[in-house]
């Protein structure tokens, strides 16, 4: 029953946090911090998972904008009945805007992601580029 009330609770959080994070989209020039928490749906080795964003505009000239983004997820492992932090993945990004008129803008991205486990030895981790046409 106490872990039931535990995953509610963690899902709630996670729910009003998301909603937080989902008005502060709107306005891709404020700074942003946030944080969710919320359980698994299916799988019984994680109880539930912590996912942290930053968004910071570095430089806003009209029409250019430059920002920063860095993502975490992290589950918690229920291993031998004992729950521990695992950083499953991380994500750094760099972004270029230019605003081409009021309802198209340019879109450059470059970043850097990695996944670590602590069960196993072993690190993945990829370079990002990318470019393209937005609204």
């Amino acid at each position: 029953m106490a872990k039931c009330v535990t995953m509610l609770g963690a899902v709630l959080i996670g729910v009003s946090a998301a909603m937080g994070v989902a008005a502060a989209e709107d306005d891709p020039i404020a700074p942003h911090f946030g944080t969710a928490a919320g359980g698994f749906v299916a799988g019984g080795s994680h109880d539930y998972f912590v996912e942290s964003e930053l968004r910071l505009p570095l430089v806003n000239i009209e029409p250019v904008l430059f920002s920063y983004r860095y993502r975490e997820t992290t589950p918690f492992v229920n291993a031998f009945d004992q729950v521990r932090a695992e950083v499953l993945y991380r994500r750094n990004e760099l972004q270029a805007d230019l605003k081409l008129n009021d309802s198209v803008r340019a879109i450059a991205l470059a970043g850097y992601e990695s996944t670590g486990t602590i069960d196993r030895h072993g690190l993945l981790s990829a370079y990002a580029l990318g470019a393209g046409l937005g609204s």
